[in-house]
């Protein structure tokens, strides 16, 4: 997929991103990744705390994704078109929406992503806390 969106874009410089996929989960990464190709998900949010964990820098606007299913399958190339650094309980219901799960209400995820972070932080010596700094993107399809 990456060579194809090089050529169809005549963009043969660029450095091929990590492949990623949504989710800690098979269902819940092929769930997300379907609703990005259906331009139903155009937003998510990580842990700042994982980018330290992980070593990795947070992630700017104009970057690219290139998102697979759980398989690693290459599903679609994102751009990243926003990054604010967000506490947990301030994410808005318009950005809830964005990221397009379940009913798309605020309630629903708060709900889940409160699940995920939980199971996130197992074992580690971070713990969920609604005031903690979240990295919400937003993103568009760039290809196919």
């Amino acid at each position: 997929m990456w060579k194809a969106y090089c050529t169809a874009t005549g963009k043969y410089d660029l450095p091929m991103p990590v492949p990623e996929y949504f989710d800690d989960n098979e269902q819940g990464a092929n769930i997300l990744a379907d609703l990005v190709v259906r331009g139903i998900k155009q937003a998510t949010c990580s842990a700042v705390w994982t980018y330290r964990q992980e070593n990795e820098p947070i992630p700017m606007a104009g970057e690219l994704w290139l998102v697979t299913n759980w398989a690693g399958e290459a599903q679609c190339i994102l751009e990243t078109t926003q990054v604010d650094i967000t506490p947990f309980i301030v994410v808005s219901a318009e950005f809830a929406a964005l990221e397009g799960e379940g009913d798309r209400t605020l309630a629903h995820w708060r709900n889940v992503h409160e699940r995920f972070f939980r199971r996130q932080f197992e074992g580690t010596p971070d713990k969920f806390d609604e005031t903690m700094p979240l990295v919400c993107q937003q993103f568009k399809l760039v290809y196919p």
